[in-house]
C-alpha cells in the first residue's frame, strides 16, 4: 500500500513538472514570436504625417540618438529619423513653418549635431519648443531654431558634458583575477573597465570632454547670438528653469503649444496656423510591443551597455 502510494506521489510530481515545462515552453514561443513579429512590424512600417496642416511639428523625445530606427530605444529620438522629417517638411509647399517640440535631457553628442545642424540648413521659419525637458543636447537642438519657446517650469540649460564607465579593476583583485594585457598602441586600451585609469589616462580623456564642452558652449553662443564668455560663465551642467532661461536670454518666449500658434499666426503672418505631427506609423501591437519592447531594450540594450561598451559619452 505504502509503495502504491508513493509511485502514485512520483507520478503526481512527474506529471507537474511535465505541465510546468510544457506552459514555461509555449509561453516562451509566444512571447519570442510576438517579439519577432513587432521587431519585423516596426522596421517595415513607414513614418507618416497625422493631421493636415501648414505647420510641421516634429517631436524630439527621450534620450537622442544617431540611427535610421528607434525600434529598440523605446522613447527615445532616431537624429536620421529627425533629420528626414525636418529635410521632408522644408520641401513641402504646403509647410510654411517648423516646429521643433522637445522634451528630451540629451544624449549623443553627434546626434544632437546632426539634429541641430538641419534645423539650421531649414529655409523655412523654425520654432523650438521645450515643454518638460530641453537640456544638455535637446538645449543644444533647441538653440538651433530662429525662435525658441519653453514652459516656465520646465528643465533648460545644462550645458555639459558626461563621460563615464564601469571600472571592475577592484572586483578583479579583490577576487584574484588577472587582466591579461595585450595590446598595440600605449593608450589602446586606456579606458578599459578591466583595468585602473592611470593619471596621464585620466588627463587625455578630460581633454576630450573640454573639447567636447567647447564645441558644445561655442554652439550655444554662436546659435543665440551670445559672447562665448557669457555662454561660459553658465555653462557649468547645471540646470536652468525656463523662466530663469528666458531671463538670461537662452529662450525668446515662454509659453506652449497655443503661444506658438499665435506667434506663428501674428509674427509670421501664416493664417489660422494648424500643426501636422510626424510621427511613426501606429502599430499593430502598439500596447503589447511597447511593454515588450521595453523589457527587451533593457534587458538587452541595457546590460550590453554595462558589460560590453567601455565607455559613454553624452551632452
Amino acid at each position: 500500500m505504502k509503495k502504491k502510494v508513493k509511485r502514485n506521489t512520483l507520478e503526481t510530481i512527474d506529471f507537474f513538472v511535465k505541465t510546468t515545462r510544457t506552459v514555461i515552453g509555449a509561453l516562451f514561443t509566444l512571447v519570442i514570436g510576438a517579439i519577432f513579429l513587432l521587431i519585423l512590424f516596426n522596421l517595415f512600417a513607414p513614418s507618416v504625417e497625422l493631421i493636415n496642416g501648414n505647420t510641421a511639428l516634429i517631436p524630439v523625445k527621450g534620450k537622442i540618438s544617431t540611427g535610421q530606427q528607434d525600434t529598440f530605444m523605446p522613447d527615445g529620438t532616431a537624429s536620421q529619423k529627425i533629420v528626414d522629417w525636418i529635410k521632408k517638411a522644408d520641401k513641402d509647399d504646403a509647410i510654411k513653418a517648423i516646429v521643433i517640440e522637445i522634451d528630451s535631457p540629451g544624449g549623443s553628442p553627434v546626434a544632437s549635431y546632426e539634429i541641430a545642424d538641419a534645423i539650421k540648413k531649414a529655409e523655412k521659419p523654425t520654432i523650438a519648443l521645450i515643454r518638460e525637458t530641453g537640456a544638455s543636447g535637446g538645449f543644444w537642438v533647441a538653440t538651433a531654431a530662429d525662435t525658441i519657446f519653453a514652459n516656465p517650469m520646465s528643465i533648460t540649460g545644462s550645458i555639459g558634458v558626461i563621460g563615464s564607465y564601469v571600472e571592475f579593476a577592484g572586483l578583479l583583485n579583490r577576487y584574484n583575477m588577472t587582466y591579461r594585457r595585450l595590446i598595440s598602441g600605449q593608450y589602446k586600451d586606456a579606458l578599459n573597465k578591466f583595468k585602473e585609469l592611470t593619471p596621464e589616462e585620466a588627463l587625455m580623456f578630460q581633454q576630450k570632454l573640454n573639447k567636447l564642452h567647447d564645441y558644445f558652449i561655442t554652439a550655444v553662443a554662436e546659435n543665440r547670438d551670445m559672447p562665448k564668455e557669457k555662454v561660459m560663465k553658465d555653462a557649468d551642467g547645471f540646470i536652468m528653469l525656463g523662466s530663469e532661461a528666458k531671463e538670461k536670454g537662452y529662450i525668446d518666449y515662454l509659453g506652449g503649444r497655443d503661444e506658438v500658434k499665435e506667434y506663428i499666426k501674428t509674427t509670421l503672418k501664416i493664417d489660422e496656423p494648424e500643426f501636422k505631427e510626424y510621427k511613426s506609423k501606429p502599430g499593430l501591437f502598439d500596447m503589447f510591443g511597447a511593454s515588450v519592447n521595453k523589457f527587451g531594450y533593457f534587458l538587452g540594450k541595457g546590460l550590453s551597455a554595462n558589460f560590453e561598451e567601455d565607455i559613454s559619452i553624452e551632452i
